[in-house]
């Protein structure tokens, strides 16, 4: 009985010959619908028929039969001498279960055939035809000889029974297909099975972005989309108002561009960038923070550095730029503890230790001493800069070991380096009559010049308190 397969992709007519045991002329002769060999589509049907064993009618090529114009197609030149060869070395037989045609009896009066040796072999093919069913299938009726000098019939259907296009299906395709073109603008995956499954549900395409948008949905569509868009969930967590996918992929591009212009385009990933919107971070705060990170710490001198290390552990050096995008810390905060290093750091340049906030003590070698800092941290809450702290540190190193000295030889009040910085960097004017008062005792007691005139000790423009 003869079988049908469905063509697979890649397989050709000859491979599968071969896997089938029978010729390439065998399945011509059997599918008249196949007018060129060497094409065959995916999906189509081939009928693969019966055949009687003899010396050639399992080789692939049997009768020289190998691709090309198929000499059984309808409207086929070839000779019928060529295809009773073709069909002899096949070994072509009747298929099980066909109704035989009237049997052709020889025109000599008596009726009776000829002998079985005077006509075509048995399974010889006659004649074929292919009707289009117009649905994708064909009707192929295709006459054998028997052997005997009669005929018989085998009817057959090719090809896959498609439905016809409606109005209603080419709609729902354009739709999807418009949809998936807008999900793959947003950068998202292959989502064509759920959007598939939601237009065939009668969803619209406004249904199916306010199902995507939903921040509470668990529907595959809005998974997705607050996978990518997960800024928008974390704002919509902090009751703040969701951007649009459009404003949200403009916002991204503005982020990128920033982080590019500075050279650390690596950083400007989905997952950062989702930070900054959940954040309501702006593309100049961006700027600014990175600036700040680049500029004033990465570029920093040692001793800035040191005094971040120490002050702020937490901002990992190593990675300083991504420190300072991180949202949960706010940018005056982050300029603030710059600063304060900076000031630290200037403390450092001169051999001064300067904690965060003011501190007081002994003065170390000298007893009954008080002596002090106001801290880096303290002095920045005063507006002292970089600049200004580096003159200030100057001046009190050049002054505090000697004042501290003579303070502890001295009657009246102390002037040590806690006084020096109030006069340096806060102007006070109690700090410079201590200094003073101190001056006119040394010069009584050495007659000399003092060394406590230095005119860095002048008002740096903090006024008087």
């Amino acid at each position: 009985m003869a079988e049908k397969v469905e063509v697979k992709s890649g397989q050709t007519l000859s491979a599968i010959a071969a896997k089938n045991k029978v010729s390439v002329a065998a399945i011509a002769a059997a599918n008249p619908q196949i007018s060129n060999l060497n094409l065959i589509r995916p999906g189509q049907i081939v009928t693969i028929p019966t055949v009687t064993a003899n010396k050639t009618s399992s080789s692939t090529y049997a009768g020289g039969l190998t691709g090309g114009s198929n000499p059984f197609a309808t409207g086929s030149t070839a000779s019928q001498a060529t295809k009773d060869k073709l069909l002899g070395a096949a070994g072509v037989t009747p298929a099980a279960g066909v109704t035989p045609a009237t049997k052709v009896t020889s025109d000599t009066g008596g009726g009776t055939p000829p002998k079985t040796d005077e006509f075509p072999a048995a399974g010889t093919v006659i004649s074929s035809t292919s009707v289009d069913n117009g649905d994708g299938t064909f009707t192929i009726t295709t006459t054998y000889a028997d052997g005997k000098g009669g005929t018989y019939q085998q009817v057959t259907q090719s090809g896959t029974k498609t439905p016809p296009l409606t109005t209603n299906t080419s709609s729902k395709v354009d739709q999807i297909a418009a949809i998936s073109a807008l999900l793959s603008s947003y950068g998202l995956g292959d989502l064509t099975g759920a959007i598939t499954e939601a237009v065939q549900k009668g969803y619209s395409n406004d249904t199916i972005q306010l199902i995507m948008q939903d921040p509470n949905s668990k529907d595959p569509l809005a998974v997705a989309f607050q996978t990518r868009f997960s800024g928008n969930k974390a704002r919509f967590a902090a009751g703040k108002a969701v951007l649009s996918p459009g404003e949200y992929l403009a916002a991204e591009r503005t982020y990128s561009q920033v982080l590019q212009s500075y050279g650390v385009g690596s950083l400007a990933t989905k997952a950062t960038m989702s930070n900054f919107i959940a954040g309501d971070i702006s593309a100049a705060e961006v700027a600014d923070r990175v600036g700040l990170a680049i500029d004033r710490v990465k570029n920093a001198d040692p001793f800035t550095k040191a005094a971040l290390a120490e002050y702020y552990p937490s901002l990992n050096q190593t990675d300083i730029v991504s420190a300072l995008l991180d949202p949960a810390e706010g940018l005056p905060a982050l300029k603030r503890k710059v600063q304060i290093a900076e000031i630290g750091g200037a403390a450092k340049i001169q051999g001064l230790a300067t904690g965060l906030t003011t501190t007081s003590g002994l003065a170390s070698g000298y007893q009954g001493v008080t002596t002090g800092s106001l801290g880096a941290e303290s002095l920045a809450q005063f507006g002292i800069t970089q600049e200004e702290a580096r003159k200030g540190y100057q001046a009190v190193a050049e002054i505090a070991p000697r004042a501290e000295f003579l303070s502890s030889i001295s009657g009246g009040e102390d002037y040590t380096r806690l006084e020096a910085e109030q006069e340096a960097f806060l102007g006070l004017a109690s700090a410079k009559r201590k200094r003073l008062s101190l001056t006119e005792q040394e010069q009584s007691r050495f007659a000399g010049q003092s060394g406590l005139t230095k005119a860095s000790l002048t008002n740096t423009g903090q006024g008087q308190y």
